[in-house]
């Protein structure tokens, strides 16, 4: 019988090494979701700052994100273990900042999946029914359109995503990387499709279209529309290079997922390979994406316009679209087609669905693995035997998720990057660590594949997390500074800070406890963790 007092909670993890370099990229690229990215970054693009290229800052966020990714493929390798970036900083600077930041970044991601779980009713289910409603004159299609954004048909649609979320998890990874391989043909056959429609359809039928399906605000409801923002302060300045750079936060928040699979790095084989191609990968692969989706969309639909409706949207929503004109909506009018606008929203359905169980695997790997080194209740670190997942720590992640999307939806305390700021400051301290792991760690370094990796006989894993942690520093300063994204006023930094400050608390209280069972838990963090 396994002893009380042993470092570790037991032997093994329970875990099995059973995503492939395929499931590696799947899993990172649907964690940064083509759709949200998209959405996010076309909403709040233009209208917010003025003369912000989406084709300029998708690239300079993708160019920071690689230089993160490389840095977590360096992790990722050098302890090869499910958990994120708590295996990483308890090993590599400070156990308690490790767990802290951990439980900040965990907190991040289930709040993010309440958002996921929510877009699928804002981005995906209501543009689809209101185009359909306004190319059929449906009145019930309008009103289920317009259903959608209530907060309780969004509570209601995202808790029960999250709940079937949840369950998917417990069935096993397997059925799991099997259900993203389906839902990832879904969201790229729609990509596609929208590309295609973006090269195909003229600027001239999109206005047309619009002015047709917008004839209650005139004959020329099109430019009705950019009159009606720029009359009420919005600047249609074509290009400045600072609003840019502010506005690649935006892409940059999708992005950051395209490194999650450092969360199950334990149970992916051939991790020097799967982990490089999966995440370097997935982040370029999506960031091209973006960038040209973009470009697309300024050819087709116009920059101006794109800034001009979302900004009336926003600030005079009587001269804007009935619903908020994400770029799916945008799609629906450019094609005019009820079945090209179904395959493109079903697609950014897809792309949105991809969070919410990735989201979830985040943050109960986490867990599982705080409890392994004994900073959790035992019963969290509980593996199914069946089907090897946590069955215990997925629990906790869909209640907690389901609270935040209560939260998300009934109340206005969350800026939607305000999570964003506390996970880009987490990272920071992550690429920080990295610097200093090859020389403070030396002995655990030195075992690594990526040891042999040398620039002027300077590690690799140094020299990439150096400018990493530069990249993530902008990121921080830019969201600081920016009150649209996230800001600092004295809601934000209560909400950083509690949840640090609680996570340093949870930290020593749970090492008392362990000190008055007669575990010194310090001796866990002198080793590599189980596997």
């Amino acid at each position: 019988m396994e002893s009380n007092k042993s470092v570790f909670l037991r032997p093994v993890s329970g875990l099995v090494k059973s995503a492939g370099i395929f499931d590696v990229f799947i899993y990172n690229v649907g964690l940064i979701s083509i759709g949200i990215g998209v959405a996010y970054t076309h909403l709040y693009g233009a209208a917010n700052y003025p003369g912000g290229d989406i084709p300029i800052a998708s690239l300079i966020a993708t160019g920071i994100m690689v230089f993160v990714g490389l840095g977590m493929w360096c992790w990722t390798v050098t302890l090869p273990r499910s958990g994120g970036i708590y295996v990483f900083v308890s090993r590599g600077l400070s156990a308690p900042l490790g767990f802290a930041l951990s439980f900040v970044e965990s907190c991040c991601w289930l709040f993010y999946n309440a958002v996921g779980a929510v877009l699928i009713s804002t981005v995906g289910l209501a543009p689809l029914f209101a185009t359909i409603a306004s190319i059929s004159k449906s009145e019930s299609m309008m009103k289920l359109a317009l259903s959608m954004q209530t907060a309780n048909a969004q509570f209601i649609v995202g808790s029960i995503l999250i709940i079937l979320s949840g369950l998917l998890l417990i069935s096993g990874m397997r059925k799991f990387f099997l259900v993203q391989k389906i839902m990832f043909f879904i969201a790229v056959i729609g990509t596609v499709v929208m590309i295609v429609a973006l090269i195909v359809f003229t600027k001239e039928q999109f206005v047309a279209n619009f002015n047709e399906l917008m004839n209650h605000l005139g004959n020329n409801a099109h430019d009705t529309i950019i009159d009606k923002a720029k009359s009420g302060g919005w600047s249609s300045n074509r290009f400045d290079m600072w609003q840019t750079l502010r506005l690649s936060v935006w892409p940059f928040l999708p992005l950051i997922g395209g490194a999650f699979s450092i969360a199950i790095g334990g149970e992916v084989r051939q991790v020097e390979k799967g982990q490089g191609f999966g995440i370097i990968g997935a982040i370029v692969f999506c960031g091209l994406l973006f960038a040209l989706i973009g470009y697309l969309s300024y050819q087709t639909v116009g920059y101006e316009f794109q800034g001009a409706i979302t900004y009336n949207s926003f600030n005079q929503p009587e001269f804007s679209t009935t619903t908020q004109p994400y770029f799916t909506l945008l799609m629906g009018i450019l094609t005019k087609n009820i079945y090209i606008t179904v395959i493109i929203a079903i697609s950014f359905i897809a792309w949105i669905y991809f969070w919410i169980p990735g989201m979830l695997a985040y943050a109960e790997r986490a867990m599982l693995a705080w409890s392994f080194d004994r900073l959790a209740p035992e019963k969290i670190g509980h593996v199914s035997d069946k089907y090897h997942t946590p069955t215990v720590a997925i629990i906790i992640s869909v209640l907690v998720s389901v609270l935040f999307t209560a939260l998300y939806v009934y109340t206005s305390f969350f800026a939607t990057l305000i999570f964003i700021l506390a996970a880009s400051i987490a990272w920071f301290i992550t690429m920080i660590t990295g610097v200093i792991f090859p020389y403070r760690n030396k002995e655990i370094y030195e075992k690594s594949p990526i040891a042999k990796y040398k620039i002027f006989n300077i590690p690799l894993m140094s020299i990439v997390c150096s400018i990493a942690a530069i990249g993530l520093l902008v990121i921080v300063v830019l969201l600081w500074n920016d009150p649209v994204a996230a800001g600092h006023d004295a809601k934000s930094l209560i909400i950083i800070g509690g949840v640090f400050i609680i996570g340093l608390i949870l930290y020593f209280l749970m090492k008392r406890k362990r000190k008055k069972e007669g575990i010194d838990i310090n001796l866990a963090f002198k080793q590599i963790p189980i596997e």
